[in-house]
This record gives structure tokens, sequence and C-alpha cells, in this order.
């Protein structure tokens, strides 16, 4: 019990059932509140003062609130009296007084100074109140042998010790002192015994001095032998005292010590939950800045790759993995967004961007009057015309040769200008009114300009002198272009017209009618068609020679001010006021590409000389360099079925309808073009583990090995009766295995090209085999539905594989050869256990077959190859899909992992190898340099709109 307190009224509140514990109830209050301590021991402490309810039980409530609560709360300590009817409830079935009270003190904040006193019943019997339960070592007395009678003389030696229990408890004496208190406590009893004696001894000298003195001699021995008893019994208490002291205190040790540990136990799981919310958070903003980035993509893709470096970074910034989305979108990002360069420089709009013939450099030309060269590899601005000349420049052409360049604008005027120092040549006053267009003749002979003052005319390039007029439309001539022979050019005009003239003689040949205002036209590489741009929202496509309209390309959303044929004549660009360029298919009229990311008019396109970039200039002050769609690397090709990294990871292969080629992957140079196979299609290809052959399997029925260094062709290896469909190197490099149209694979020596054996037992086209990572099992996949398990030293089939529901087309063994992963013409790929065959997972979400399948060199992703023109990436795990990787226009027929699993190959119907970056902090550092804003971050209003609680990201 707490010792010490000030400002109690009571030391005790004595808590008992009437019905059988008033008796001793009553007692124990006289018998404390009248014993007087020891002086050694009283020193400081007063006689107690203990509260006893004498009322009735049933007494109502207000008998509860102005005494007994007032007294509980008034008391230092409880004592409560156990006796059998302490645990019987009241006769309404509500707690009785005794528990009630108990109840009521524990919840003070002196309520752990309980003791109680057993008095009727068995000790170890249950106390009220679940005191039991509660305190486990709560101090009981046992004053069982009282009786009403023991009042009359003194009490017996056990109930008095019981009774000292309590006063020590109550007044607070130390155990220490207990020894002491018990001595005065004999003393008072032997003093009490020999007053009694003396009376005895008084009377009896009265009646006989022998006898008294016989009494007294007698009850002196009875005195030390009882005095000797009790103080034996009194040291054996002492020690069972101790000794049970000693037990509790262990006890409260060992209590000490597990409470330690579970608080340490219960602080790590509050750590590890604080640490769980803290990482749900960040892929909750992980999603959620996902989402900005998806809703961006059509938008502006550089700000959807931003909002993807942050949604990936606000998980792997703690070193914890990317949330799937969020890589995905940054994927589809890099992918979407073509720029490669943005060229600021210009005070104000800018109207009119050119090519150099060698696409090494490009001129822009705008509102502040000026021409500008620069760099079209990274940007570097080179050269710069004088401000001195004012007036906007509208337009701007190279000479064939990129030795001048020209340019027209405001005021009349048209000048030429020297490419290497930038001196002006010649100045053409031209026109009345502004100068809209300009154009060299593929000979470099001659200048065509387009005015205000609805004229075109022809120019000798270098004496300035005028040729021809071409006078005939009723309103602004706002393009011109000559034919790709120089005998003939187009003019465009706000007439609603454009028209095909004779660049010799000036003859008006053809008029093409049926637009709005008409702002550009380009004649094709060939020069049969003629493209025009038109105010109605289209761009046309027109037989050159009839004038007859062919195609209608419609998609932009307003005026269509500018188009451009390709180098190849294949497609064609426009740009709109819709802020927009687009790139279509000549032919078809089918739209490829939307080139976003200007926030104003688009006034100008070009196709670079190479055909693989475009440049644009808009009125948002920048001209854009654009590439094609791409992540690291795309190496081109006539329709690429198959493909390989070397396992050094230098060299990429590639084959399909034409020969094998070898790249270096870093620089995308073509090393070697393997010439072998004549007029045959090649269906696989796989480097050697060494990297120093290569093998090809063919339609031609036989499968070749080459010297992957020099190309040298090794081996032909012919067996089989139909075409050789799969090929994969054993481990060790000492063995192929082919897969072929004739139901069968092969095993073969792979120096010596003999046969070794023939595994028979598919029921149609064998498609794929797969060497396991220790050589010892080979895998088959056919257009039975099946694929099989073999020993690769017996030939003895293991395992059938039966679960797929159309033709399986690809397969691969993971790195530790536990799992097989097969592709399928069922839209799914699943992943199989090779030692049970049990179908492990199944992976949906393609749109069409599944054709190829890889495991990532952990062996923790797995890539697949559809018809529904992407590639995905799975968790080999799990199964979930983690990426799509849309880079393809037709089917992707195969993919690979890097040796080192940092990048994905994938190869196509569209005649092109993709390769992307699968290490997050790679891609990070792609996304980073694909952005091309200055500076390269977040705009304000974009920090406000996607960071608003939150200080606002750098890419970095």
């Amino acid at each position: 019990m707490n010792s010490g307190e000030q400002g109690f009224l009571y030391d005790a509140f004595i808590s008992y059932r009437r019905s059988d514990g008033a008796a001793i109830a009553a007692w124990l209050r006289r018998r404390l509140q009248d014993y007087t301590l020891p002086s050694k021991i009283a020193e400081g402490r007063n006689k107690l003062r203990v509260y006893l309810d004498t009322a009735f039980e049933r007494a109502n409530e207000d008998f509860w609130a102005n005494n007994i609560e007032p007294a509980l709360r008034a008391s230092r300590c409880l004592v409560v009296v156990a006796t059998p009817d302490t645990l019987r409830p009241r006769a309404d079935g509500e707690q009785n007084w005794v528990e009630r009270e108990t109840d009521f003190f524990l919840g003070l904040a002196q309520g752990r100074n309980v003791l109680v006193v057993r008095a009727r019943g068995e000790f170890a019997g249950g106390l009220p109140a679940r005191l039991g339960q509660r305190y486990p070592n709560i101090t009981i007395v046992d004053m069982r042998e009282f009786s009403p009678a023991i009042d009359r003389l003194y009490m017996r030696a056990p109930l008095r010790e019981h009774l000292l229990t309590v006063l020590g408890t109550l007044h607070n004496v130390e155990s220490p002192m207990m020894p002491e208190l018990r001595m005065e406590d004999a003393r008072h009893a032997r003093a009490a015994a020999t007053r009694l004696a003396i009376t005895a001894i008084t009377l009896f000298v009265l009646i006989s001095g022998l006898a008294i003195a016989a009494l007294l001699q007698r009850n002196n021995a009875r005195t030390e032998a009882k005095r000797a008893d009790n103080n034996a019994e009194e040291a054996r208490r002492e020690t069972k005292l101790a000794e049970s002291n000693a037990k509790v205190a262990r006890e409260q040790k060992d209590l000490a010590v597990k409470n330690e540990a579970e608080a340490k136990h219960q602080q790590s799981i509050a750590e590890e939950n604080e640490a769980t919310a803290q990482q749900n958070a960040r892929e909750s903003r992980g999603r959620e800045l996902t989402a900005y980035a998806n809703e961006s993509l059509n938008e502006d893709p550089e700000r959807s790759i931003l909002l993807a470096i942050q949604a990936v970074n606000s998980t792997v910034a703690f070193s914890e993995p990317p949330v799937p989305a969020a890589e995905d979108a940054l994927h589809q990002a890099i992918l979407l967004s073509r720029v490669r360069l943005t060229l600021r420089g210009h005070r104000g709009a800018v109207f009119a961007v050119a090519f150099s013939p060698d696409g090494r450099r490009l001129a822009t030309a705008g509102f502040d009057g000026t021409v500008r060269i620069w760099d079209s590899t990274n940007g570097q601005a080179l050269m710069a015309t004088p401000t001195a000349y004012s007036g906007t420049v509208l337009a701007v052409a190279y000479s064939p040769d990129g030795k001048l360049l020209a340019t027209a604008g405001d005021y009349g005027i048209a000048r030429i200008w020297d490419t290497s120092d930038g001196h002006q040549v010649l100045v053409l006053h031209c026109h009345r009114g502004t100068v809209n267009g300009v154009a060299f003749s593929p000979d470099g002979k001659h200048l065509a300009t387009a005015g205000d003052d609805n004229t075109a005319k022809i120019w000798d390039a270098t004496s300035g002198q005028e040729l021809v007029t071409l006078s005939g439309h009723s309103d602004a001539v706002s393009g011109v272009a000559f034919s790709p022979d120089g005998k003939q050019v187009a003019t465009a005009s706000k007439d609603k017209t454009a028209k095909v003239w004779d660049a010799a003689s000036g003859q008006e040949l053809v008029t093409l009618q049926g637009q709005y205002g008409v702002h550009a036209v380009a004649f094709s590489p060939d020069g049969k068609h003629l493209a025009t741009a038109s105010a109605d929202f289209t761009a046309k496509i027109w037989d050159a020679a009839s004038g007859q309209e062919l195609r209608v390309l419609r998609g932009h959303s307003f005026d269509v001010c500018d188009v451009a044929f390709s180098p190849d004549g294949k497609s064609l660009a426009t740009a709109s006021y819709d802020a927009t360029a687009k790139v279509w298919d000549a032919s078809s009229g089918k739209e490829l590409v939307t080139l976003r990311g200007h926030s104003n008019i688009v006034d100008s396109v070009v196709f670079s000389p190479d055909g693989k970039r475009l440049a644009t200039a808009s009125r948002d002050d920048t001209a854009r360099v654009w590439a094609g769609r791409e992540e690291l690397l795309t190496l081109h090709g006539y329709v690429l079925k198959s493909v390989a990294f070397s396992p050094d990871g230098k060299r990429l292969a590639a084959a399909g309808y034409e020969n094998p080629k070898i790249w270096d992957v870093l620089s995308g140079q073509e090393l070697l073009d393997l010439r072998g196979h004549p007029n045959a299609e090649i269906y696989s290809l796989v480097f050697s583990s060494d990297s120093k052959r290569i093998a090809t399997a063919s339609d031609d029925h036989t499968v070749k090995i080459w010297d992957a260094v020099n190309g040298q062709e090794l081996l032909t290896l012919r067996g089989h009766a139909e075409a050789v469909y799969g090929v994969a190197f054993s481990p060790d490099d000492k063995r192929l295995v082919t897969a072929s149209w004739d139901e069968t694979a092969k095993i073969w020596d792979a120096t010596t090209g003999r046969e070794r054996m023939t595994l028979r037992g598919h029921s149609s086209r064998v498609s794929a085999v797969a060497f396991s990572p220790d050589g010892r099992r080979v895998a088959t996949s056919s257009w039975d539905d099946t694929a099989k398990i073999w020993d690769a030293v017996s030939g003895r089939e293991l395992i059938t594989l039966r679960r797929h529901g159309g033709p399986v087309v690809g397969v691969a063994f993971s790195p530790d050869g536990k799992r097989l992963a097969t592709a399928s013409e069922d839209d799914t790929a699943k992943i199989w256990d090779t030692v049970s065959g049990r179908e492990l997972i199944t992976l949906r979400g393609h749109g069409g077959s599944v054709v190829s399948v890889a495991f990532s060199p952990d062996g923790k992703r797995l890539a697949t190859a559809s018809d529904d023109n992407t590639a995905k990436i799975w968790d080999a795990a799990s199964g979930r899909e983690l990426i799509t990787l849309p880079g393809h226009s037709n089917d992707v027929r195969a993919v690979a992992f890097s040796p080192d699993g940092k990048r994905l190959a994938t190869s196509g119907w569209d005649g092109t190898v993709q390769l992307y970056a699968m290490d997050i902090h790679d891609l990070l550092n792609l996304g980073r340099s694909r952005v091309t804003r200055n500076p390269p971050g977040f705009t304000r209003e974009e920090c406000q709109r996607f960071f608003p609680a939150e200080p606002c990201p750098s890419i970095q």
C-alpha cells in the first residue's frame, strides 16, 4: 500500500456484508481505533480513524451519495471483510454494497490501497468484486478464528498476530519495524497476564501463601514456555513472510521484464504500422500522380513525363519499388512525347522552319525579324541574322546545296543570305505588300516568291533578275513550291484555289478548286501528287497533272496552315492553328501521329532529309524537333520476327523477311548483314553463350551457324523436312536444338553439325524450343495446343502441358529452371512448374495472340509479345501486369531481355526493333532527358494544380 498520504479523513473504510460480517466488522473497528502503538513506532502516527457503516443495506441512493461515497473518497485504505455472503447478490439482482463499495474505491486515485480480512469460509475461496483476479497478490488476513467471546478476556496469539498485520498495514509500518510491534504487543499481553496473576496471587495469599507461591511458579513456567513458543512461532512467521516477500519480488521482477518486452513489441508493431501507413500514403500519391500523368498524355506529353517521374519517385526515392502503374505511365509518356529539342531564342512568334539539305542544321524565322540557325542534333544556337532589318520574317528556305538561305516577310522584300558567315547576298524588292512564301528550284538557280499582291514570281537566284510573274489568283498568294524536276511551280492562295504553273513560261496548267482559303502547297517527291493546307480544317492530296482530288485528311480542329511530304513520299505532315502537327499515311489518308506540346498556333512543319525527324515552328515563340516513336533506340529492318541479345550485351540481332542483321546496342550501328538464306524467311535466331556464334532458323528447311564477329558461315544443318521455326544453343554451346513444321524437334552437335536425336511426340508443327539452364531438359511448343518437356540426353518425353486453348508458339525456361513460360494464340501466356507440370499462373491482358515470352535474368519479370501491337511486362510470381509497351505500329513478334536485365528488345512486323529501359533509374534518367522545357520543370500553374500542399518538385 501507498504510505504517507495526507488529507484523508479516515485511515480505513471497512466494507462488510451485514448478514454474516457485522460482528467482526464492529470488533475490528474497535480494536483498530483503540490500539495504542508502542512509543518507538507511534512517533508521527495518530490513532487510526476508521469508518464503519452501520446503516441498513437497503438504504437508498441518497444515503449512498451523501454518506458512503464521500466516506470512500475520504478514506486512505479499504478493508474488505470477506465472508460467504459478500459473493451473494442482493435479492433484486443488483450488486451488494460490498462489491459496489469495492468497485467505486478501485476507481479512486488511492484505489490500490486494499486489503482483505477473511472472516469466514475457505481461505482460498472467491473474493468480492473479483479482487483475486484483479490483484493476484492482494494481502489477505486470516481472522476466521474470530468469535464474539474472544473479546471478554484477551485475544489468542494467532488472532492477535493477524490483527497486527492489519494494524501494521494501516499504520504503514515498514517491515523492519514489525518485529518491534510484535514484541511490544507480546509485552502488553504478558503485562495483562501478569496483572491477572497478581490479582490471583493476592487472593491466593489470603487463602494460602504456599499455594500461591506454587501457583506463581507454575504460571511463570507456563508463561516462559508460552513466550518461547510465541517467539519460535514469530520467527517461523517472519521467515515465511520473508520467503513470501522474496517470491512476490521475483514475480514482480518477472512481470516487469515481461511488461518491458511487451512494450518493446508493441512499439515495434506501432513503428511497423506507421511505416506501412507511410508507404501506403506514398503509393497512393504515386497513383494519384499517375492519373494526372495519364490525363496529360494527349494534352501535353512533356508534362505527362514530368508527372510520371514524380509518380515513380514517390516510392523509388524511399528505396521502395515503383508503383507499377507509374512505371507504365512513364513508358507511355516517353513513347508519346516525340519532342527531342525545343529551340528558344526568338522574341516572339516563330513562323517558319527549314532543315539544311544535310539535315544537320535548322533555320527558323519569326516575328522578331531575325533568322536563326541551330544545330539540329543538340539545339545549339549557331548563327542569327542582324536585327537591323525590320519586319516580320514569314518564310525561310535552304538552297539545294545548303550554301544559301532565302527569307521573306514584310515590306515586299525577300533576301538571300550566305549560310557560312550570315552575310546578306541579295535583296529582292519583289512584291507590293507582304511576301508570304519562298522556295528554291531543285537546281538552286531560281527562287520563287509568293506575295500579298495576288502574284507569285520566279527570280534568278544569282543576279536577282525577275524571270516570270505568275498572275491569275484573285487574292493573296500564301505559298509556293517547285516540282521535284523544277519544271512546274505550285501556288496556294486565299482565293480558295491552288494552281500549277509552267515554271519557264508562267502558263497556268491546273487549278485546284473546292476549298476554303489555301495556306500552303507541296509536291510529293515523285511530283505526281500535290498536297494543300486549307482554312476548312483539312489537308487534301491531289493528282498534280489532272487536278483531281484524291484524298481529304480530316482531324484538325482549326485551319491547316502548312503541309509537307516525307522524303519517301509515304507520309504527309500538317501544321494547324489548333497548336498541333499531324502525320498521315499519304496513300490511305489515315492519321498516324498527333504531335502535341506547342501552346499556340503551329505555322510551319518540315521533314528532315532522312525522314526520321520533323521540325515545327509555333507562335508560342519556339521551334521544336520531333523524332519517331521510340524509347532508347529504334533499329530498322523489314518485317522482323526474331530478336536476340548477345550474352555479353554488346550486340543485338534480328531477322525476318530479310537477311539477319547484327547491330551495336549502344550506337545502333549495323555491324553485320548475314547473307546465306537466299529468298528465305528467317523465323528464329540465337547467340551462343560465349557470343562468338549465332544460329538462324529458316523456312528453307535449314539452320545455319555463323561467326558472330565476322559474319562467316560456319555450318549448315540439314535434316528437317519442312521450315525450321525455332533454334536454341545448349548452355555449354555443344548442342543445338531445333523446332520444325515437320512436327519434330532435333538435337544436333553444334560443332560438327551431326544430328544426335529426333524428338517425336507432337501432332502438329513444332513452333519453339528452349534448353533448360542446366542443359538436361528441352522444352518444345506446338500448334497441337501443347508444350512438352523432354530429357535432353535420352530424348524421353517427361511432361506434356495441355491447358492452352490454341496453338502454343513460344516457350522459355526461368533462369533457375523451375518454371516454364508458354505463349499461345489463345491470347494468353502461362507459367508452369517444370517438375510437376502444374499450371501456376495464366497471364491475361493482351488483345491478340501472344507469340513470344522471355524471363528477365533474375526471374522476377516476364515479357510477352503480341499481335495486338504491344509488349507487356508481368510480375512472374503473381502474374500481375506491370507495363504495357505500345511502341510498334504492327504485330510484335519477339521479346528479349538484355543479359543485365536493364533493357528489353522487341521486334515486329512494322520492320523495327525497339529498345526499352527496364531499370527504373535508367528510365527516370531517360524521362528527364526527354524534357525540353526551359527551365526543365513544372510551371507555376502546374505546381498549384498538382502540388497544392507540398513544395513544387524539380525533375532531378
